[in-house]
């Protein structure tokens, strides 16, 4: 028993330091101005938590048992705090259904109590325990023994065959009310009927919920077939949960909330068409027991559903009625029995509107016959759909409908006039929907502007710019290129960007050969889908035709002044300087290109960003890419042939003047010593000459 004790102790002891614990850490993150836990939990409020396991469930929430009261770490704890729900003390009302067959019965409401595991039978035994009844005015002292709490005997008088009382316990001065975790706890039901009453279960439904206003609520309802009290029973309490004083009585409007034996357990469909028709089909349970002499009404996102129909004791349908177009609302589905009221949870149910987003091709001829593709979504969901285009509101023939598209072929345009206007749909002669692009009636074809060039590399992949009028009706465009030893096309693909321009990419072609550099092709043409057919188009007759460039050649490349200089051939030929990309093998980002000239492209590294290690390299190479094709690796200039030489060549010149030195310092020394000797003067230098002479020849030589 001490072991036992002491371990609890221990227990306590822990949970009360792991609280302090965490109200300290919540103290220092503040103090920091630190992103922690508490931040996800600012929004809880550990006070509005009435019952000990859903408020020691809450994350950061504890019991006090003897204050009754949810609280924060913040809050000052005292010793019966309980920090987990396992702790909580368990509650049960010794309230066996009480029959009578006489006038008046004693009742003594008592509540045993078990997992106490610090006491709190001990703290009570040590307080005034008071108990309730509101409906009498009764208050009797209650005696607490080791595993329940007894109050005083009451007698109850037989008023109708079936009769409801609320209990509640109070302590300390009174103003501790004792909380139980199942509301029914507080209340205790009265027959008078010994036999007919014992089934009476099967005919009723009882309800009890916290409604948003602080209240609890109670609400009962029986069929008249009940075999208690024969005719059809309703009782309502709406209690404050303050103080458990009374606020309404009797069958008054409520709505009904968050009750599993009166409320809607499902409704099928989930969506509905915007304008009603749509059938739905809800499942209320214990329907039966609440239609019993009232009118059902449904209400679907805040619309009339009609003809509420009962399909068996749980089930009824009802039609969505037709409506103007009007924003949605919260998505409750509500079904009301007169006064009483049962709501879904918001978006339960959502009516879904028709959108229509785009419409293709722009543009068609003055004769009509486009077929006109609109895109959207729930285009199917309305009965009749008509589709309009352009100013004059011209007449487009639905010929296919689904979820996502609908097709139509637009009518002629009357006056043989070029007209812009828009795509609209109207669905059930009621919502009209535009699409995002308009539609142009036109027989004016797209143009080429004069004055242009159009090239490419052997690789392809770069840009083209393209320049003309008429553009925008353009549904999709490819350049075509002719080779003249096969006539063969090689086509790749164009983007329109307005009106007056597009972007095509030059198409692969292997046809130079290794010692060319650039041929002219003829035949350039542009083949373009327009207004519902296609037309191939070329460039005006000042036009070269189409300029093939090999591909560019790359030597080397050096760093200079932090620029990244690049060598090579042919470097600005067939591409412009937006075709190149220059990026580092360790870097993220392309090197900002500064230059383009025939021999030398340049570019600034400042703007890369290093993937590993601390700066940006270039490393052994640098990748160059030109358009979406062509890619090089051009390496490292390379210095060691040029430095090392020059430097061997001197070493090798001062050691070889030095000996050209030597050998006509010793030769001169020689060659006196030699004619000191000879008596005749002339014939001494004459010899010392021709010494010298000689020996500056030999050491030249060598």
């Amino acid at each position: 028993m001490d072991k036992s004790r002491r371990s609890k102790n221990n227990e306590s002891n822990w949970n009360h330091f792991s609280r302090l614990l965490f109200v300290c850490a919540v103290m220092v993150c503040g103090a920091a101005s630190c992103d922690c836990a508490a931040t996800d939990n600012a929004t809880i409020v550990c006070p509005a938590y009435m019952e000990c396991t859903k408020c020691t469930k809450t994350p950061s929430c504890s019991w006090s048992l003897s204050r009754q009261t949810c609280v924060d770490p913040a809050q000052k704890a005292d010793g019966l705090m309980v920090y987990n729900d396992e702790n909580c003390p368990r509650y049960a009302v010794h309230k066996p259904t009480v029959y009578s067959a006489t006038v008046t019965m004693d009742y003594a409401y008592t509540v045993n109590v078990s997992n106490d595991v610090y006491g709190f039978l001990a703290f009570l035994n040590r307080t005034n325990v008071t108990c309730y009844e509101p409906e009498t005015g009764a208050a009797t002292a209650a005696v607490v023994t080791k595993d329940a709490i007894v109050c005083g005997s009451t007698k109850h008088s037989n008023t109708r065959a079936m009769a409801f009382r609320f209990y509640y316990m109070a302590f300390g001065d009174r103003s501790v009310l004792l909380r139980f975790d199942n509301r029914t706890d507080n209340y205790v039901t009265f027959y008078w009927d010994t036999l007919g009453c014992r089934d009476v279960a099967e005919y009723c439904a009882t309800c009890l919920w916290d409604g948003p206003d602080g209240h609890v609520n109670r609400y009962d309802r029986c069929s008249s077939n009940n075999p208690c009290t024969h005719e059809m029973f309703e009782y309502l309490s709406v209690r404050s949960s303050r103080d458990y004083s009374s606020v309404l009585t009797g069958p008054v409007p409520v709505r009904v909330l968050g009750c599993h034996a009166m409320g809607v357990e499902s409704v099928t469909p989930a969506t509905g068409s915007w304008n009603g028709g749509t059938t739905v089909r809800i499942v209320v349970r214990n329907h039966n027991v609440l239609a019993e002499h009232r009118t059902v009404t449904v209400t679907v996102d805040g619309r009339n559903c009609a003809y509420p129909k009962t399909v068996d004791n749980e089930t009824i349908t009802c039609v969505t009625s037709p409506t103007a177009m009007a924003s949605p609302m919260d998505g409750v589905v509500e079904v009301s029995y007169d006064t009483v009221r049962l709501a879904t949870a918001p978006g339960t149910f959502r009516f879904v509107y028709p959108e229509v987003t785009t419409s293709s091709p722009a543009c068609g001829p003055l004769r009509g016959g486009t077929q006109l593709r609109i895109e959207g979504m729930s285009l199917d969901i309305s009965r009749a759909v008509r589709v309009f285009v352009g100013r004059q509101n011209m007449s487009c023939e639905t010929i296919a409908r689904g979820p996502r598209h609908i097709f139509c072929m637009t009518s002629p345009m009357p006056g043989g006039r070029s007209s812009t206007g828009p795509v609209s749909v109207l669905f059930d002669k009621v919502l009209s929907l535009r699409a995002v692009n308009a539609f142009t009636y036109t027989d004016d074809e797209p143009a080429i502007d004069k004055g242009q060039q159009f090239k490419g590399i052997a690789s392809g992949g770069t840009t083209v710019p393209v320049r003309g009028t008429r553009f925008a009706c353009v549904e999709s465009a490819e350049l075509h290129v002719v080779v003249q030893t096969s006539s063969r096309h090689i086509s790749s693909s164009c983007a329109v960007r307005n009106d007056t321009y597009m972007v095509c990419r030059s198409p692969k072609l292997d046809v130079l050969s290794a010692s060319e550099t650039s041929t002219v092709l003829a035949n350039l043409f542009f083949r373009l889908e327009f207004a519902g057919r296609v037309i191939d188009l070329s460039p005006q007759s000042d036009s070269p035709g189409y300029l093939l460039y090999a591909d560019p050649e790359f030597i080397d490349f050096e760093t200079v002044q932090n620029r990244v200089v690049i060598g090579g051939r042919g470097l600005d030929l067939g591409y412009e300087i937006a075709d190149v990309a220059i990026r580092f093998q360790n870097a993220s980002g392309a090197c900002n290109v500064t230059k383009h000239t025939q021999h030398q492209i340049a570019c600034d590294p400042s703007t890369l960003v290093p993937r590993t290690g601390d700066h940006v390299h270039s490393g052994d190479g640098v990748v160059v890419t030109i358009g979406d094709s062509f890619e090089y690796i051009v390496k490292k200039k390379s210095t060691r042939y040029n430095v090392y030489p020059v430097k061997i060549f001197s070493i090798f010149s001062g050691i070889k003047i030095f000996l050209i030195i030597t050998t006509v310092l010793g030769s001169i020394l020689f060659c006196v010593k030699t004619s000191m000797g000879n008596e005749d003067d002339v014939t001494d230098i004459i010899n010392v000459q021709y010494c010298l002479s000689e020996d500056i020849r030999k050491s030249t030589a060598t």
